[in-house]
C-alpha cells in the first residue's frame, strides 16, 4: 500500500507558510516598485518632448574608436571649453544616448547600434552616447574592451543627465535638424531600431 507523504504539521508547516507568504508579498512590491518606477520614467519623458535641446555642454572622450586625451586626471576631472561639445551645436537630426559601463541592456544597445553603423544604416556621427557619472578611467577602460564608431562622451558636471531628467539607464533622446526633442525613452525593448529608424540615411 502506497503511503501518500504528509505536509508538515506543527510550527515547521507555520514557519514555512510565513515563509512562502512573505516571499508573495515581496515579490508582489517589487513589482509594483517596477510598474511605478517604468511610469514615472514614462512619464518625465514625455515632459521633455517638443522642447529644445537646449544647450548643455558635454566632452567629447572618443570619436570613430579613437580615444582622445581630454582633461585633467589631478583630483576631480575638468575639461577646457574648448573640449566641451554643446549639444545644441549641429542642426541636423542626432540621437543622444545615456548609458553606464555597468548597464548591460546599456552594453547590448551600443553594441546592436555599433552592427547598425558598420552595416551603413545611419551616419555614427549622428549618434553621441553620454556616459552618466563615471570616471574617464571606467569608461576609456570600456572603450579598450568595447570599441565604438560613434561620438562617446562624458558629463563631467551632470548637466545632460539633468537636463534630460535621466533616472535609469538607458535613455535615448532622438532630436531633430532643428533641435527639437521629438522622442525620449527609458529601457524597454527596440531602442536600436527606434535610433536606427530616426536616423536613416
Amino acid at each position: 500500500m502506497n503511503q501518500v507523504e504528509r505536509a508538515p504539521k506543527g510550527k515547521v508547516a507555520v514557519w514555512l507558510k510565513r515563509l512562502g507568504d512573505f516571499g508573495f508579498v515581496l515579490a508582489l512590491i517589487y513589482t509594483g516598485y517596477l510598474l511605478l518606477s517604468a511610469g514615472m520614467n514614462s512619464w518625465k519623458n514625455s515632459q521633455l518632448e517638443d522642447r529644445n535641446v537646449g544647450s548643455s555642454a558635454v566632452a567629447i572622450l572618443s570619436e570613430d574608436g579613437v580615444i582622445r586625451e581630454i582633461g585633467a586626471d589631478r583630483g576631480a576631472f575638468a575639461v577646457q571649453a574648448s573640449e566641451l561639445y554643446r549639444l545644441d551645436s549641429e542642426k541636423k537630426k542626432r540621437a543622444f544616448i545615456m548609458w553606464a559601463t555597468w548597464c548591460g541592456p546599456c552594453h547590448s544597445l551600443l553594441v546592436d547600434l555599433a552592427a547598425s553603423a558598420k552595416d551603413k544604416k545611419f551616419d555614427p556621427s549622428d549618434v553621441i552616447a553620454i556616459n552618466v557619472g563615471e570616471t574617464k578611467r571606467e569608461v576609456i577602460a570600456y572603450l579598450k574592451q568595447s570599441p565604438l564608431p560613434f561620438r562617446v562622451a562624458l558629463d563631467p558636471e551632470d548637466s545632460a543627465a539633468r537636463q534630460f531628467k535621466v533616472g535609469a539607464t538607458p535613455t535615448i533622446i532622438l532630436v531633430d535638424e532643428a533641435g527639437k526633442i521629438i522622442r525620449v525613452s527609458t529601457g524597454g525593448f527596440r531602442l536600436a531600431s527606434a535610433v536606427e529608424n530616426h536616423l536613416a540615411m
